[in-house]
């Protein structure tokens, strides 16, 4: 007739295990224990999509916090992830062949910069190195 139940044992480990400050105190007389569903862990969306940042060298993704945690619920994970794009050299290929301006005889075409270099990507041109 005295002591716990099932249900008061139950709620203990339940307790616990969210780490709920629900320790014994001092004898006073009075018991306390969590309500049943009161225990609410945070909720998030879904992740965004990937998006550019301004510099060109990260990406970003967003989520938001749809239940705010309440009587010790686990709280809300990171809301924002981002990630290096990465390193991207620039490239170069050849311009339209065109006749040399010093030399009637031939035909000349130069190196140029189709994209510049990215990110800390190399800039230079591979075939002069």
């Amino acid at each position: 007739m005295f002591g716990h139940s099932a249900w008061d044992l139950n709620a203990i480990k339940a307790a616990e295990s969210r780490s709920v400050a629900y320790k014994a105190e001092e004898f006073t007389g009075v018991e306390r224990r969590p309500i049943i569903g009161a225990i609410v862990d945070c909720q998030v969306s879904e992740w965004s999509e990937w998006k550019l940042m301004d510099d060109g060298c990260v990406e970003i993704r967003t989520r938001t916090i749809t239940q705010q945690p309440a009587c010790g619920g686990r709280e809300c994970p990171p809301l924002e992830e981002m990630r290096d794009v990465g390193a991207t050299d620039s490239v170069w290929g050849w311009s339209d062949w065109e006749r040399d301006p010093q030399d009637p005889c031939f035909e000349i075409r130069r190196r140029i910069q189709i994209s510049p270099a990215i990110c800390g990507g190399n800039p230079n041109d591979p075939l002069a190195q």
